[in-house]
C-alpha cells in the first residue's frame, strides 16, 4: 500500500474516531490540529509534483494578474557543441513560441535545471532574442540555473543581465569585462576586429603584433561573409543578418564564439543540379544521420564552391579560414549550419601536429551559422 493511500486510510478512520467522540462530547484538539497539518503537507506534494511535471514540458503558459507568460525550458545540457540535436530543437521551439504568439507577450527562458552550459548557445540565444525584437515587441526575462557551475558560465558572460533588463527601449548588449568581450553589427568593421585581437594579445601575453595576424585575417573573412549575405532574403529564418562576437579569456586560450544570423552556408554555396535535388528531398525527408549540409560546408572550406554571386573573386573567405586554422594556435575549430557541422580536429601527436576535417549531421536545424573555436599559446598548445 502506496503511503498516500495509507494516509487517506488513517484519515478516514480518524474521522470516523472523530465522529463517535464528537457524539460523545469529547473532541480531541490536538488529534484536529495533526490532521489539518496532514491535508496541508499533502497539498504541498500535490501541488510541487504538478508543478515538477511542467517544468519539464518544452513550454507551457501561465497567467500572472491576467497577463500571459510563455515559459520556455532551456535543456539540461545546453551547448550546440556537447548538445546540438537538444539544443537546435529548443531554438526550433523558442522560434516558434515568438512566431505563434501576439506582440509584447512576455517569454521568460527558465533556466534553472541547466546542468551545463557552453557561451555558444547562450550567444546564439542572445542573438535570436535581440533579432526578435524587430521581427515581433516581446518581453523577456530568465533565470540562473540551480547548479553553480552552469550559473557562473551565465553571469560571467553577461548573458542573464541582458535577458532580465530586456525592454524594447533598453536592448543594450551586455558590457565587456576584463575578461570577456562582445559585439555585434551588420557592416564589416574593422575596429572591432582590432580591438578583438588586441582583447587576445593581452590576455595570452603576446607581445609580437605579428601573433594575431592569423585571427585578424580569418575575422576579416567571417565579417565579409556576414555581410555579403546580410541583406539577401530568408525562406523560413526569423533572423535579421546580423553578426555577433564574443570572445572569453579562459586559463592558456582565449575562446570565440561568432554567429552570423544571415543564411547559412548551405543556403548560400552555389549547387549544381544534382544537388538542388539532394537539397529538395533532404527538405521533405529529413534524416538524423543525415550528412548533406555537412558535406557542403566541408566543401565550401576546401574552397570547392564560389558564392551565389558566381564571381570568381568571391568565395574563397571559408578556404582562407581553413588555411589558417590548419597552421595557427587554434584548436577545436567548428562550423554549424542548417542541419550539418564540419569540426577541424586534432588527428596528429605533439611529434607530428595534423589536423583533419569531420562531418555531422542532425535531424534540426541551425538558423544561420555559428563558428566556435580556441586559440592557444604555443607553449601549452600541443600539451593540451
Amino acid at each position: 500500500m502506496s503511503k498516500d493511500n495509507l494516509g487517506f486510510l488513517l484519515l478516514c478512520l480518524y474521522d470516523i474516531s472523530y465522529n463517535l467522540q464528537k457524539a460523545m462530547g469529547c473532541v480531541m484538539n490536538k488529534w484536529k490540529l495533526k490532521c489539518k497539518l496532514w491535508r496541508d503537507k499533502h497539498s504541498r506534494i500535490l501541488k510541487n509534483k504538478k508543478l515538477s511535471l511542467s517544468q519539464h514540458k518544452p513550454h507551457y503558459t501561465i497567467y500572472e494578474n491576467g497577463n500571459k507568460k510563455v515559459i520556455i525550458e532551456v535543456p539540461k545540457i545546453f551547448s550546440f557543441i556537447k548538445n546540438a540535436e537538444d539544443t537546435m530543437m529548443f531554438i526550433e521551439n523558442f522560434k516558434r513560441i515568438v512566431d505563434e504568439n501576439k506582440e509584447r507577450t512576455h517569454i521568460h527562458v527558465n533556466s534553472l535545471f541547466v546542468k551545463e552550459v557552453t557561451v555558444d548557445a547562450l550567444i546564439y540565444l542572445l542573438a535570436a532574442i535581440d533579432n526578435s525584437k524587430e521581427f515581433k515587441q516581446h518581453i523577456y526575462s530568465g533565470s540562473f540555473p540551480k547548479n553553480k557551475a552552469p550559473k557562473k558560465v551565465y553571469i560571467d558572460s553577461g548573458f542573464t543581465k541582458y535577458v532580465q533588463t530586456y525592454t524594447t527601449q533598453n536592448s543594450q548588449i551586455p558590457k565587456s569585462t576584463r575578461k570577456m568581450k562582445i559585439e555585434r553589427g551588420m557592416k564589416n568593421d574593422a575596429r572591432v576586429i582590432k580591438d578583438i585581437c588586441d582583447f587576445v594579445r593581452q590576455s595570452l601575453n603576446f607581445t609580437s603584433i605579428n601573433s594575431t595576424r592569423g585571427l585578424y585575417t580569418m575575422l576579416v573573412e567571417l565579417l565579409s561573409n556576414s555581410v555579403l549575405h546580410a541583406y539577401e532574403p530568408k525562406s523560413e529564418s526569423f533572423l535579421k543578418g546580423k553578426w555577433y562576437i564574443y570572445a572569453e579569456h579562459s586559463q592558456d586560450c582565449v575562446k570565440i564564439v561568432f554567429a552570423d544570423t544571415g543564411r547559412g552556408i548551405p543556403e548560400t554555396v552555389r549547387k549544381n543540379f544534382s544537388e538542388k535535388v539532394k537539397s529538395v528531398i533532404n527538405s521533405i525527408l529529413p534524416m538524423r544521420e543525415n550528412l548533406y549540409d555537412g558535406q557542403l560546408i566541408k566543401s565550401a572550406l576546401l574552397g570547392d564552391f564560389r558564392t551565389s554571386t558566381n564571381e570568381k573573386h568571391r568565395g574563397n573567405g571559408l578556404d582562407t579560414v581553413r588555411r589558417i586554422v590548419m597552421t595557427d594556435k587554434i584548436r577545436g575549430f567548428e562550423v554549424i549550419s542548417g542541419h550539418g557541422k564540419c569540426s577541424i580536429v586534432d588527428a596528429g601527436s605533439a611529434c607530428v601536429p595534423e589536423k583533419e576535417l569531420r562531418v555531422q549531421g542532425f535531424l534540426h536545424e541551425m538558423y544561420g551559422t555559428l563558428y566556435v573555436f580556441d586559440i592557444y599559446r604555443e607553449d601549452v598548445l600541443w600539451e593540451k
